[in-house]
């Protein structure tokens, strides 16, 4: 997990309120899943954060694409 001077850097770098709710939902969403949301299921994730199982499970795909960009980005010197 990221500490969150390196979450703002990251907001930043778009402009400050360029990023859309989804997108800024789904960056805090890999956050959590690269945390103490690891291991928990679609289900537990619903209820811990009171949205619908099937939001969860679109942020979990979509936070999984932002993880391999990200790495993506990384390897090849981009950051």
């Amino acid at each position: 997990m990221t500490t969150m001077k390196d979450f703002i850097d990251d907001y930043l770098k778009r402009g400050f309120g360029s990023m859309n709710k989804n997108d800024f939902e789904v960056m805090i969403m890999n956050e959590l899943l690269q945390g103490e949301y690891r291991n928990m299921k679609n289900y537990e994730i619903s209820r811990k954060l009171m949205i619908p199982e099937s939001k969860v499970k679109r942020l979990r795909y979509e936070a999984n694409l932002f993880a391999v960009f990200a790495f993506c980005s990384v390897c090849q010197g981009q950051q």
